[in-house]
């Protein structure tokens, strides 16, 4: 029988509002739009999520692409930001590895992941890549916790 259990909420969905490429690592990714943030769990300051409740989040990322332009970005759990010594643990990643496309493209994925409290998730594009968005934010980030749970 089904009987979940009801923890706090926690949930943020960020985006991004203007493109960017370089030749250096975007670590973490910045997001200029908060369009939720219940539990405090996303820093603006720190481009960071820090998990506030241990347990099964949903996570999603959609990326846009800059035409001509490779992606490569990672989803990354703990470590220190640019820390070669600790960079941290790749839970996802987001490869666009032809440029042969001439207008901008998107892609994405979602998964669900246990997460403990004090977790630190971020966002980490190479230096190759060419992330897309604007005002229509194809470029977006967000996860909420599905279940709390802690074994």
């Amino acid at each position: 029988l089904y009987n979940p259990k009801v923890g706090p909420s926690v949930a943020w969905a960020v985006s991004r509002t203007e493109p960017w490429q370089s030749g250096i690592a975007l670590d973490p990714m910045p997001f200029q739009d908060v369009g939720v943030n219940v539990g405090s769990a996303y820093d603006p300051y720190s481009n960071t999520v820090t998990i506030t409740t241990t347990g099964y989040y949903y996570l999603e990322v959609c990326l846009g692409t800059m035409p001509l332009k490779p992606l490569d970005v990672e989803m990354i759990l703990n470590g220190e930001p640019g820390n070669p010594a600790f960079p941290g643990e790749r839970i996802a990643h987001f490869l666009v590895a032809g440029a042969n496309h001439t207008s901008v493209a998107t892609t994405g994925r979602g998964l669900i992941y246990h997460l403990e409290v004090n977790d630190v998730l971020r966002l980490r594009a190479r230096g190759t890549t060419g992330v897309f968005s604007d005002v229509d934010k194809q470029t977006s980030w967000m996860g909420f916790l599905l279940y709390a749970y802690t074994p």
